[in-house]
């Protein structure tokens, strides 16, 4: 069997399907080309500031497509085919069920939600992004939990400011980009209302709001007038990335399409973008609001509905070859659907359709063969609304080579969306309600195990009430998997029993595609009881946690740990991951990403916690001291006394100054025992330490009169000079002393007599009394003596200087004058003892 029949045979059905002339001849269009500049770059960390208020029933902006009106019998009936359960559907015995790997609520603090919700979604690994009317949350726990990112303020407020629709996408590897469109109002100011394209480059830029973005406008598709975007849509294919959107007045009157293109390397390096246009016109023969396919690789195919005068259905391929700048359509009829209002009531007879235009909802591109989604209304055999879906064989001349429908009878389907996994398989969502059902979103698989009808789905957002005003949509979206690609992701909302709209993130798909989820196992060391922090929840609604205890994450979930710096006596030593240990004292533990493996261990290891007091002698308090390595609280220098607080057996070093306050450092005491004289003191942690800086205590100098005086003289020290901090504390070294003798003769000279002793001299037993001169002794051992002229007042002075010589501290200098005059009288003064101060 042939690629394109298998396609088909599984995932479209046989019974019924149209084989449908070719309507129209091919027809091509060029592109206009350009650069479009990077606008800017979004705030991460927007102030708080709150959305405009908004009712949730405050619907957008109408949106007007060309009014699609087919003749009764111009394409035959399509036979209904097995009828689709919600949250059901057939599946053979050997098959494996449906699930929901996660279903989440997306309802961040602060967001806005309107009941036309709107909802699309897209995940990079672990970080998923979920848009909405009129808010964004993004999820680092693969969908788990989600915070607010406001759109009205992580961006300017161009144009008429943020308005309502917004799409995300994204872009696997080698670009590994995520893609978020945002839409404004029109303004009357300048004209326009725009769409901006903001790229988050890989999973750690998108996890910490890190876009950059391009302005779209309908002056960059070279339109001219006041004129604004609305309805968009965004794919990729393997070199581009492709957006679609219609263009209206300022009267809301639709004024035809834009598609562009831009190249997604430009879009990966951040700069200027290079791009490629395509203009639609507004008339019945030109389609608007076209759907771009999922799947494409070197050629994008989208499509939407098409009038044509012979009233039969239509629906125009485009195709747009990344190698080309020209853009191909053909028109191709299909078999009959209805279009008029929807009416599904539900339960509370709300209405739910009113703003379902049964345009193309989804378009996708598997094992060759180019399909497209939309909802139809009630008509024919089918008693309630209901989604089509035809396909396309390029390889066929884009002839119909299948169509299906999916409907029930009581209740109403609308509103698909479609997704290509790895296997080229599908999955999508889609909405329903009606009879006894409100309204709610479900999620759906189409392989080889089940096709269209019955269709294979599982509600992931079961509704409690209808919403006020008819209003619903207007589109929702799905996304195979960034990492298990053989899975998808998909958004939906349903309205709760108070009227509140409630959006949902899933990830779903078969059980045998389901990942092994990763076990986290998390101790601490050498205890256990240690509250330990995680900034994402598990699959199971966990997180935080006392140890020891275990955690399950996808595969490739991404997390920080968090521990406590001090616990039970203990310090944080480091984290061991996998057993591998990591940096010593790093309290946080990022891990990038579990990588696929299933089974993981994280350890919290502590060591006693040592405190080290640092204090001094000689003065007990005020020395600086400094410190390395800074201890675990980060000081690095303190004044005596103070605490450090060091790991266990970390080793440290501790530098005291040479001098304080004048003294000379001494030692250091450990634990009060004599340690080194070195000024750094080297140690380890091991236990707690006291670790005592000692100072050299001053020892005092004086000047201490003996003996007497003979023959009128006498004798003094005079002012010794020494500095005013030491004036109390007698002669240092390094002062100079003044000696002087009064009462002296008034002619003659006197002689100072300095020694080193006041009990002997040669042998002769100190003082010693002077022959001849009665009453007078010599008092020195006349080491050595100054001579100096004897004034006309009868006074004498000898400047001695003391050397700097540590040496001298306590040590004693005799002193004492004679004087002489002209006739060779001898005068005798008292001695003075003079005791040599400074630091031993």
């Amino acid at each position: 069997m042939k690629k394109i029949s298998l396609l088909f045979a599984v995932c479209l059905l046989g019974p019924g399907a149209a084989s449908q002339d070719p309507v129209g001849r091919e027809s091509s269009l060029p592109s206009r080309s350009g650069v479009v500049p990077v606008a800017g770059v979004a705030n991460p960390d927007p102030p708080l500031v709150p959305p405009p208020p908004r009712s949730a029933f405050q619907a957008p902006p109408p949106k007007q497509t060309p009014t699609l009106r087919f003749l009764p019998g111009a394409a035959k009936d399509l036979a209904p085919g097995p009828e689709s359960v919600p949250g059901g559907g057939a599946q053979t015995p050997q098959s494996d069920a449906l699930v929901l790997i996660e279903n989440s609520p997306v309802i961040p603090g602060g967001s806005t939600r309107s009941h036309v919700a709107e909802p699309t979604t897209s995940i990079s690994r672990d970080t998923a992004l979920f848009t909405a009317n009129w808010y964004a949350g993004l999820s680092s726990s693969s969908g788990k939990t989600w915070t607010l990112l406001d759109p009205y303020t992580m961006f300017p407020a161009s144009d008429g400011g943020f308005c309502c629709d917004q799409w995300t996408l994204y872009v696997p590897p080698p670009y590994d980009l995520t893609i978020w469109l945002l839409q404004y109002s029109y303004s009357a100011t300048t004209g326009t209302g725009r769409q901006r394209i903001a790229v988050a480059r890989g999973r750690d830029a998108l996890l910490t709001s890190s876009f950059y973005y391009y302005d779209i406008t309908p002056a960059l598709a070279g339109r001219s007038g006041n004129l604004w975007f609305d309805f968009p849509h965004l794919a990729s294919s393997s070199n581009f990335l492709f957006m679609t959107t219609n263009v209206y007045t300022p009267a809301n009157a639709l004024a035809g399409s834009a598609v562009f293109r831009f190249n997604l390397g430009d879009l990966r390096l951040g700069g200027g973008v290079r791009f490629d246009v395509v203009n639609g016109g507004n008339t019945i023969f030109d389609s608007a609001s076209h759907r771009l396919c999922y799947g494409c690789t070197t050629t994008m195919y989208y499509g939407g509905h098409q009038s044509t005068i012979f009233g039969a259905p239509v629906i125009r391929i485009w195709s747009w070859d990344d190698s080309s700048t020209t853009v191909t359509s053909r028109d191709r009829g299909i078999s009959a659907w209805y279009t008029g209002l929807s009416i599904a009531p539900g339960p509370d007879a709300r209405m739910w359709l009113d703003r379902d235009d049964h345009r193309i909802q989804g378009g996708y591109f598997a094992q060759g063969a180019i399909s497209f989604l939309w909802g139809s209304n009630a008509g024919g055999a089918f008693p309630r609304p209901f989604v089509r879906v035809a396909g396309f064989s390029p390889a066929q001349n884009f002839n119909v080579v299948g169509e299906a429908s999916i409907w029930n009878a009581t209740s109403a389907f609308a509103y698909p969306s479609v997704s290509v996994n790895a296997r080229q398989e599908l999955g999508g969502t889609i909405a329903f309600g009606g009879g006894s059902l409100h309204p709610g979103t479900a999620a759906f698989v189409v392989d080889s195990q089940s096709g269209w009808a019955p269709l294979t789905n599982v509600v992931f957002a079961a509704g409690g009430r209808g919403p006020d005003g008819g209003v619903w949509g207007d589109y929702q979206s799905s996304a195979a998997h960034s990492h298990h690609p053989t899975t998808y992701v998909g958004s939906g909302f349903s309205i709760d029993a108070g009227g509140t709209c409630n959006p949902k993130f899933a990830w779903f798909g078969r059980l045998g595609d389901v990942p092994t989820f990763a076990t986290v196992n998390v101790t601490s060391t050498p205890f256990f009881g240690v509250a330990l922090t995680v900034d994402v929840m598990d699959r199971n609604g966990q997180q935080n946690g006392t140890s020891n205890f275990t955690r399950t994450y996808a595969p490739h979930q991404g997390m920080t740990w968090r521990a406590p710096a001090v616990t039970s006596n203990h310090v944080f030593d480091r984290w061991v991951w996998n057993g591998a240990a990591q940096p010593q004292g790093q309290t946080n533990l990022s891990i990038s990403t579990l990588g696929g493996v299933t089974t993981h261990s994280i350890e919290a290891r502590y060591i006693p916690n040592r405190v080290l007091l640092v204090d001094s002698a000689n003065p007990s308090t005020g020395v600086p001291i400094s410190n390395t390595p800074t201890d675990r609280l980060g000081i690095n220098n303190g004044t005596t006394a103070y605490n450090l607080f060091y790991s266990d057996g970390t080793a440290f070093t501790l530098t005291a100054p040479a001098t304080f306050n004048g003294a000379p450092f001494d030692r250091w005491y450990l634990d009060n025992t004599p340690w080194t004289t070195n000024l750094v003191f080297s140690g380890i942690a091991d236990a707690d330490h006291r670790v005592t800086a000692v100072y050299r205590v001053p020892q005092c100098g004086a000047f201490t009169p003996y003996g007497t005086s003979c023959n009128g003289s006498g004798f003094f020290p005079l002012e010794h000079g020494a500095s005013t901090t030491r004036r109390t504390c007698g002669p240092w070294i390094g002062d100079t002393v003044t000696f002087g003798m009064g009462n002296a003769f008034t002619s003659g000279a006197a002689l100072l007599l300095i020694g080193a002793s006041d009990r002997s001299w040669n042998g002769l037993r100190l003082p010693l009394p002077v022959p001849g001169y009665p009453g007078c002794s010599i008092y020195t051992d006349m080491v050595v003596t100054i001579g100096t002229p004897i004034s006309g007042r009868g006074a004498a002075s000898v400047a001695v200087p003391l050397p700097v010589n540590p040496a001298l501290v306590n040590q004693h200098l005799y002193t004492q004058f004679v004087g002489v005059d002209a006739s060779a009288n001898l005068q005798f003064t008292n001695g003075v003892d003079t005791l040599i101060g400074g630091f031993p």
